[in-house]
């Protein structure tokens, strides 16, 4: 028998470093320890033994503290977005196809015949990828596209839905009231899980009617599943209606009046940071100083240490102000391995205070600003 002597380092399936067979070298690579004990206790599906003793473990103890040197594993400015080609192509597909489904369940649930998209205070790719479920789920459901609406678009977004409502055989709405409880109408909320985070959209009129088709979706993501419906379409004019939709620039900003602005909570960061900070957040449980150093491996090149820890004092600040409005989100599909509602394991209490992690952002202020 040859042995090759390949050294390999995995972290959670994924391969950080691997030295070739044969060869001399060593692989060398940072593993985010506290990610994996994050991402272990959140699992129930193991015996947790009493002590490591009692487990017949050796136990080495060792601080979490970042190393001086360069880090030596990638840190991916977009987490939620797969960097390999044909995992990324395969998640929009999969996504938009459990959303469509997801809405074929509420509407059977519902026995609701119609289906209206809510597209007045959301971004523009938001309620195009809603209006884009909505018209496969009236398919699967057979139902006729025409009972699709889009409902109050405003007026910078109405020639752009209007376009994709007509490509698809769907119908947009003007009327000056919205829509009450209709049982057989199923309503549509097309915010997405950067806006919830923030708290800066909510949901409307009655809960119950309602569906959260993008609660699940990080603003960032969304543009690249319209992107991916376009390219696989046989329809030019889809195709042409979707096209400006993603091109179309829709920053995140604070609703006017809003009352989380007045107590220091208005700078909001461009979309790619916050989802960065939610990723760090939601789904590996980091500590403020721990996702700042890793926000600047991402972003380093782009944006000072001044900005990624102002607009994280802010992220901080709005969402555990805020969590209150999620605490009971309408039903919606679960995609990601992040959530924002109980029934997705997101058991944050909904007063729940955010001294402790807003200290440490500003004891990272103080520090840089010395």
């Amino acid at each position: 028998m040859t042995v090759g002597g390949q050294e390999i380092i995995a972290e959670n399936g994924s391969v950080l470093a691997q030295a070739q067979p044969f060869g001399e070298g060593f692989a060398i690579a940072d593993v985010d320890v506290e990610n994996l004990w994050g991402a272990r206790r959140g699992m129930s599906s193991f015996t947790v033994a009493a002590s490591a003793e009692a487990a017949g473990y050796h136990e080495t103890v060792f601080d979490m503290d970042f190393p001086e040197h360069p880090l030596l594993r990638p840190v991916p400015a977009q987490p939620f977005v797969p960097e390999d080609a044909r995992v990324h192509d395969d998640c929009c597909d999969l996504a938009l196809t459990m959303q469509a489904h997801g809405m074929l369940a509420f509407l059977h649930n519902r026995g609701a015949s119609a289906i209206t998209v809510l597209a007045e205070d959301t971004a523009v790719a938001n309620a195009a990828l809603a209006v884009l479920a909505a018209a496969r789920a009236a398919d699967l459901a057979g139902i006729d596209r025409s009972a699709v609406r889009v409902q109050f678009p405003g007026e910078h977004t109405k020639t752009l839905l209007g376009s994709l409502a007509e490509a698809l055989g769907c119908t947009v709405s003007d009327a000056g009231q919205p829509p009450f409880a209709n049982p057989a109408e199923a309503l549509v909320n097309p915010v997405d899980m950067t806006e919830l985070a923030l708290g800066v959209s909510d949901f409307p009129l009655d809960l119950s009617m309602q569906y959260a088709v993008n609660s699940q979706l990080v603003r960032s993501f969304v543009p690249l599943i319209l992107a991916r419906a376009a390219q696989t379409a046989e329809d030019g004019q889809l195709c042409a209606a979707l096209e400006p939709i993603i091109a179309h620039s829709d920053p995140l900003h604070v609703p006017e009046h809003d009352h989380y602005a007045a107590r220091g909570f208005a700078d909001i960061a461009p979309t790619e940071v916050e989802d960065f900070f939610i990723d760090g957040f939601l789904r590996a449980q980091y500590r403020p100083s721990k996702s700042f150093r890793l926000a600047q491996c991402a972003f380093s090149s782009k944006y000072s240490d001044r900005e990624l820890l102002m607009w994280m004092r802010t992220f901080y600040g709005r969402f555990l102000a805020t969590q209150f409005m999620r605490h009971d989100l309408p039903d919606g599909p679960r995609i990601g391995s992040a959530g924002l509602a109980l029934r997705d394991g997101f058991m944050m209490p909904t007063y729940a205070q955010g001294a402790l992690w807003l200290d440490e952002v500003d004891a990272l202020l103080a520090r840089i600003g010395e």
